[in-house]
C-alpha cells in the first residue's frame, strides 16, 4: 500500500536549516544522519543539500507506522 500525501506543498525542497526546524534538531545532527543513513531522504546538487518535501512527508509517515508497508 502506497501512502497518500495530500497536503499542499509550498516549495519542492527544504534547506538544511528548514529541515532541522521541522525535526527540532540541529544541522550537525542532520549531517550525522546523512553520513550514517536512516535520516530523511535528501538530494545533493553540487555542494548543496536539499530535502524534497514530499519525500520527507512519506518518510515521516513510515517512521510513525502510518505509512503502510515498509
Amino acid at each position: 500500500m502506497t501512502p497518500l500525501v495530500s497536503m499542499p506543498v509550498e516549495r519542492e525542497c527544504w534547506t538544511i536549516d528548514e529541515m532541522a526546524d521541522q525535526l527540532g534538531t540541529t544541522r550537525a545532527a542532520l549531517a550525522t544522519l546523512r553520513s550514517r543513513g536512516g535520516g530523511p531522504p535528501y538530494i545533493k546538487i553540487g555542494n548543496t543539500i536539499a530535502y524534497p518535501v514530499v519525500a520527507f512527508r512519506v518518510w515521516a509517515l513510515k517512521q510513525t507506522g502510518l505509512g503502510g508497508q515498509q
